[in-house]
């Protein structure tokens, strides 16, 4: 599929998470070689933050409450994504960097996603923007996916490695952002209580997500 048909822009993950989880989350993959290593590189604060915009959730819900191992996720991505193709993460924060400050986040995460235009951008920063955000919702690294449908991206996923798919970790899986969006959680996991099943589930908002309308 063509890149300006790519159906995976961030308000279309947020307004039908169901149908389109069952499409991408892929417990079959294989992990990452390095999934349990302690991250390679820290995030900045502007990494940090364009993800929140991204997935469309506060700064300060984006990971979880406790960290094992006391790994962050956001140093996870970050190294992985650096290892990928260091050069367009740069690329990415820089325009993320260069945005004005009162511009909105779901403005800037849409400039990352799209540019000015209406299609997805197939350059270095529209790559690794939609790779940043699919690590976030689902806990998977989907850089074959982006090559099969976004030719292009070979030149920035650098490292052939990298030109595939893989879940990151377990903990990046088991904490990614459809379950908590889809009021869920994966099988043999769960961050409520035994017996939690007996109460209605957090809302949306509970997790910082307004609902799309």
């Amino acid at each position: 599929m063509p890149i300006d048909k790519l159906p995976i822009p961030r308000r279309n993950i947020l307004a039908g998470a169901g149908a389109l989880g069952v499409t991408l989350l892929a417990p079959k993959l294989p992990l990452w070689s390095l999934a349990e290593a302690a991250p390679v590189a820290n995030a900045p604060i502007s990494f940090r933050a364009l993800s929140s915009a991204l997935v469309g959730v506060p700064e300060t819900s984006l990971e979880p409450l406790v960290q094992q191992d006391n790994y962050s996720t956001a140093d996870v991505f970050y190294g992985l994504e650096n290892l990928a193709g260091a050069a367009a993460v740069q690329a990415m924060l820089a325009e993320w960097n260069s945005y004005p400050p009162g511009m909105p986040a779901q403005v800037r995460a849409d400039r990352l996603l799209r540019g000015t235009g209406t299609v997805l951008r197939p350059d270095a920063v529209g790559t690794f923007s939609r790779l940043t955000m699919l690590s976030w919702l689902y806990g998977v690294w989907y850089g074959g996916t982006e090559v099969q449908r976004n030719p292009a991206a070979t030149n920035f996923i650098t490292d052939p490695a990298y030109r595939q798919d893989f879940i990151i970790s377990g903990r990046a899986y088991k904490n990614s952002w459809i379950w908590r969006i889809a009021q869920a959680h994966p099988m043999g996991f769960s961050q409520f209580n035994f017996g939690s099943w007996a109460s209605p589930p957090p809302t949306l908002t509970n997790y910082g997500i307004t609902p799309v309308s």
